[in-house]
């Protein structure tokens, strides 16, 4: 009778590395890993609980124009063209997973990239609310054609983007966020021509 059981050599030593077997690192999920665990620490820098951090997904391209142009949208309403991502009330570490997660897989368009809003939150006995939110718009000198977007979150409160693809943040150096002032219930036109673009 013929025995088919395979024989294998032990050879001692160190255990083989799987770069030093020919496997890429990748390909066994160890870069994703690494790319979620690079996230997860530049997203620390990011994160600050005095501010309201909010996400809007788009393309890349786009992502990068909103940069240095601002997010443009057609209601002056953070909720109707944003979504929430940190909850400041709570720490990083009981979040973050939550946020790499809602961000890798963006529910709107399958994004390839996330805009971080950030806006300071107000002073306990300060005014809050929608109304204090949502003063960080600018109305833009467009006629309403019901079609367009007529209203604009500034450079300033853009804290930047993170690539979904490269699992990188991309910081915005136009980010110099100032306390929204709410006023007699509108919003305040204060356009920067730079800021709008052609």
């Amino acid at each position: 009778m013929q025995d088919d059981a395979i024989k294998v050599d032990y050879v001692e030593g160190p255990p083989l590395s799987p770069k030093d077997m020919g496997i890429e690192e990748s390909s066994i999920g160890g870069g994703e890993s690494a790319k979620l665990s690079d996230l997860r620490s530049e997203l620390k820098e990011v994160f600050n609980p005095s501010f309201s951090t909010l996400g809007h997904g788009t393309r890349v391209e786009a992502a990068q124009e909103i940069l240095q142009q601002g997010l443009r949208a057609k209601q002056p309403d953070l909720y109707s063209t944003t979504v929430p991502l940190f909850d400041g009330s709570k720490p990083y570490e009981e979040q973050v997973t939550q946020v790499v997660e809602q961000i890798s897989h963006w529910p709107h368009l399958d994004a390839k990239a996330v805009v971080v809003v950030m806006i300071p939150n107000p002073q306990e006995g300060e005014q809050g609310g929608s109304r204090y939110f949502n003063s960080v718009f600018q109305e833009l000198p467009e006629p309403d054609t019901g079609h367009n977007t007529r209203y604009l979150i500034p450079p300033s409160y853009i804290r930047g983007y993170v690539d979904v693809e490269t699992q990188k943040f991309i910081p915005n150096p136009k980010f110099r966020p100032e306390k929204p002032t709410v006023k007699d219930d509108k919003i305040t036109p204060k356009i920067i021509p730079e800021a709008v673009g052609s």
